[in-house]
């Protein structure tokens, strides 16, 4: 007889519990994950915080959360040998009533772009855990992440090399009297430009960062076309990252830097340029933002929903109307003869300019004689090019 009660009373509560759990086990059951930076730099870290939150009187005794991030995402300290285009976590919990649950996991992001949490679902069971109740949830987390700079001793070379036709095509001088502040002294910079009060008080060298007499100017012009259907994203990427050194370093000398690609934003699916400043101290930002919705396709050229990006067809005409004063600097690895006959044309004008051409490998460079002297081969890698 009291077997018998207490069989009863157990299926009294299992079906009490599973009509409940029906009704109201995502009643005041709030869960996010998200985003605890909304911008970082390639190859830094980012953590991502999961928070549980029951408010009521049913316990969960089992609740999974499953979200998915682009597989450019690795957990720090998790080997992930296999590389897939997505990373899928689940992580489990257990939360009694009226309790709130965090955890924060520090994830290594490898490439630019504009990231989600994507497809956040909880899925959850009774005390019997003989129903699963399953519920797909909104996220508006969404981090930022900015292009790096190149290698900045290799690049040091190159922009010594450019920042020099730039003074020279300029003919503007700095006011030696009006100072704008002090920076770290890099290998392009002259002794005179250094500051030995401000360096012996830092114990290392300090230049001055002078204001200019008049504003000077000079254009990138970023082309993401591939050079051919098995060029390499990667190849792309440095080629973005190469626009982001010239752009920063160029604005610490002084100059801004107009910005003119035939990428397109991967959210409002427009073509990106820089042709105007809002203010001076949002440049640093207006261009690593711009720079971080370039979309670029693996093996595919990009098109935009309102004309191909062929930078020739885009940019050629408007280039020849730049005034003399705007020093350009191209950025592309595409090189064909279009391309090429374009900065031909350019030089016979008169006009002066660089172009940077990186590539994957030495035998990807395949320049005209008679631009050699205007460009600039950059190799992606660079020890196996040291022993080329």
């Amino acid at each position: 007889m009291q077997m018998l009660s207490v069989l009863i009373g157990i299926l009294i509560i299992y079906f009490v519990q599973n009509s409940l759990y029906n009704k109201f086990w995502n009643l005041n059951l709030n869960v996010k994950a998200e985003f605890k930076k909304t911008k970082i730099t390639e190859g830094k870290s980012v953590i991502i915080e999961e928070c549980i939150e029951n408010k009521k009187w049913l316990p969960m005794p089992m609740i999974t959360i499953k979200y998915t991030l682009d597989g450019c995402f690795r957990e720090k300290g998790v080997n992930k040998k296999k590389v897939s285009d997505h990373y899928n976590r689940n992580e489990i919990f257990s939360i009694l009533m009226f309790q709130r649950i965090k955890r924060k996991i520090n994830f290594t992001c490898s490439r630019r772009g504009i990231y989600k949490i994507n497809r956040l679902v909880i899925l959850a069971g009774n005390l019997f855990l003989n129903e699963t109740y399953l519920c797909e949830l909104e996220s508006d987390s969404k981090l930022t992440v900015y292009p790096k700079y190149v290698d900045k001793k290799r690049f040091a070379y190159i922009f010594k090399n450019v920042y020099g036709d730039i003074a020279t095509n300029n003919f503007m001088n700095e006011d030696p009297f009006i100072y704008r502040g002090l920076r770290e002294y890099q290998t392009y910079d002259t002794i005179k430009m250094i500051n030995w009060s401000a360096t012996a008080k830092a114990g290392e060298l300090k230049v001055n960062v002078l204001e200019n007499t008049s504003q000077r100017e000079a254009v990138i012009l970023l082309n993401i076309q591939k050079d051919n259907i098995i060029t390499n994203s990667e190849v792309i990427e440095e080629a973005i990252r190469l626009t982001k050194s010239f752009a920063l370093d160029l604005y610490k000398q002084g100059i801004r830097c107009l910005i003119y690609t035939n990428g397109i934003d991967i959210e409002t699916k427009d073509i990106i340029k820089i042709e105007s400043f809002k203010s001076t101290e949002s440049y640093i930002d207006t261009v690593n933002d711009a720079l971080a919705h370039i979309e670029v396709k693996e093996n595919k050229n990009v098109y935009s929903e309102k004309e191909e990006n062929c930078f020739v067809e885009m940019y050629s005409k408007k280039i020849e109307k730049f005034s003399q004063s705007k020093y350009l600097i191209f950025i592309s690895n595409y090189q064909r003869e279009d391309f090429q006959n374009m900065l031909k044309n350019l030089k016979k004008s008169g006009r002066n300019f660089s172009w940077i051409v990186p590539v994957s490998n030495r035998n990807d460079f395949h320049v005209d004689h008679n631009l050699s002297r205007e460009t600039e081969i950059w190799r992606l890698n660079w020890e196996g090019a040291k022993s080329d």
